[in-house]
């Protein structure tokens, strides 16, 4: 998920010619949110949230940020758990430490539960992409009740045949071939790298281009930004949690992911564990 930049000097690096940033979200074994913003494949920052989580996340997705106050960022993260019950995390991130805290984070239920998903991530207004146990990947509606608590309903079918997939990742909205189209990232078991183009208004003409197909296997979590604020210069980090590492690649446009090559950029925060989850 691409993040307001934070300043990190590239000065004298062979990455100097692509300003990328992206912010990389994970729950930790103990539960905690942790955050790490990375700038040209470099950590610039990693906030972990001083509360932990007991529900047992499956994946997640960055549904929303925006400024805080005193220069922070507030986050709205979708999760999606074993329990079945979708949920919102909300996480403040303080520029300045409050009464010695640098975050706040707590957890809102949605009304309804959405048993069998397994892969999510958000979409085009208020929609998001979800693959579900039987590997079908549908597009569900957010709604609001009248007491207050959301819910995802009327799933729409995009694609089946998707459950080889390993991760899922939306990279923004963009007009392919005349139609705004959900840019959808994914990894497979097999290690293709793939992404999935659903045109907003008419899904059902969404098609799968394969854009490596192999050296993925291992990626349990793929997050995407973009570079020089140019949203057809994609930024990915993927995590492969069993090798403790993650990953950094840049494709220069992701309209046309196959015109052009995507480049590996290389390991990204060597230093620290990537034993993460539920990656966005």
């Amino acid at each position: 998920m691409g993040v307001p930049a934070l300043a990190a000097s590239t000065a004298g690096s062979p990455r100097e010619a692509l300003s990328c940033h992206d912010l990389v979200t994970g729950f930790d074994a103990d539960g905690h949110v942790v955050l790490r913003f990375i700038t040209n494949g470099d950590m610039a920052r990693e906030v972990v949230t001083e509360r932990s989580f007991g529900f047992d996340v499956l994946d997640a997705t960055m549904e929303g940020v925006s400024e805080g106050t005193e220069g922070g960022i507030d986050m709205n993260i979708g999760t999606i758990s074993r329990d079945g019950r979708p949920r919102w995390v909300y996480v403040d991130v303080y520029g300045e430490p409050i009464r010695g805290h640098t975050s706040f984070a707590q957890a809102k239920p949605f009304a309804r539960r959405t048993p069998q998903q397994r892969l999510l991530t958000e979409a085009a207004s208020y929609f998001v992409y979800m693959v579900d146990t039987r590997g079908r990947l549908n597009r569900w509606t957010t709604f609001e009740t009248e007491t207050g608590p959301y819910y995802y309903g009327k799933p729409m079918l995009i694609r089946r045949g998707m459950k080889g997939l390993r991760s899922l990742e939306w990279n923004g909205t963009m007009k392919v071939q005349g139609r705004r189209t959900d840019l959808v990232w994914a990894t497979t078991r097999a290690g293709a790298l793939i992404q999935i183009q659903i045109p907003v208004r008419k899904p059902e003409k969404n098609r799968v281009l394969f854009v490596k197909r192999r050296g993925f296997a291992d990626v349990s979590g793929l997050s995407a930004g973009v570079c020089n604020n140019d949203k057809d210069i994609a930024s990915l980090v993927t995590v492969e949690r069993s090798n403790d590492r993650a990953k950094w690649f840049t494709l220069r446009r992701q309209t046309a992911p196959r015109s052009s090559p995507l480049v590996a950029q290389g390991r990204v925060a060597r230093t620290s564990s990537w034993e993460l989850r539920a990656i966005a």
